[in-house]
């Protein structure tokens, strides 16, 4: 079974609607073909202003049946009072409902590669795991008992986004931070559609102030992309390449 995997949202429903439709995998509103669909997080932005289409984010990933993950956005609706942002909007009852109706998971794993919201450091794999699949276990079994706790393994920031942690959260690390060498999908940090090293990439290409998202095929590394700037063209990976 081919997967699609879509980048960072932050509340963008139009978007999520438009990339869908482009990757052909709606039809009469409903996913169409074999296809595993996995958001990587961030799928709501909840910023003040934006509670809406977060609630129509996470109301179309329920009703379309499309797996998400935890971002840093996400969890705040969890731990709000450690975890909020500048121009936070609380989370309400109904928004709270469907982030845990959607169930996101810390990471999963299709066709070799790990998906998580901001990619695996190497302070998070002390086993030296290699496989896709029993990382993404690994980390699911971490962030779940972080989860419970209100543990800060989840929501501490790096240097490179103003925090003291060494190598950041499981939600937070940034593409300037180290990267653990096995194949990886991941979004959080912003720009174009990266690739570090072999075999691993970024896909997180918007906000929620402007209109890009991009999303990546596996096995077939193709991306397909919406949006209005040029850094987020179309491309096939081939593999990825040294950056």
């Amino acid at each position: 079974m081919r997967a699609f995997v879509i980048g960072d949202v932050h509340g963008r429903f139009d978007n999520l609607f438009a990339l869908l439709e482009k990757a052909g995998l709606l039809k009469d509103g409903k996913l169409t073909g074999d296809t595993r669909v996995i958001q990587l997080g961030d799928l709501g932005d909840f910023r003040l202003g934006t509670v809406e289409r977060d609630i129509a984010c996470y109301h179309t990933a329920l009703t379309l049946g499309i797996e998400v993950l935890w971002g840093n956005h996400d969890y705040a609706t969890q731990d709000p009072e450690r975890h909020a942002f500048k121009g936070y909007a609380p989370p309400t009852l109904l928004l709270r409902g469907l982030v845990e109706k959607v169930a996101p998971s810390f990471a999963t794993a299709s066709h070799g590669y790990l998906l998580t919201h901001a990619g695996q450091h190497p302070a998070y794999n002390q086993l030296g795991i290699q496989d896709a699949d029993l990382m993404a276990r690994a980390i699911n079994a971490v962030g779940e008992t972080a989860l419970m706790h209100r543990s800060p393994v989840i929501n501490d920031i790096g240097p490179w986004r103003g925090g003291l942690n060494r190598s950041g959260g499981i939600l937070w690390r940034d593409d300037r931070e180290d990267l653990y060498n096995i194949p990886q999908v991941f979004g959080h940090t912003r720009g174009y559609v990266r690739s570090f090293g072999n075999r691993r990439f970024c896909i997180d290409v918007g906000s929620g102030r402007t209109n890009n998202l991009a999303g990546l095929w596996l096995p077939d590394l193709t991306v397909v992309a919406v949006g209005e700037d040029a850094d987020i063209n179309e491309m096939a990976l081939n593999g990825g390449t040294d950056e």
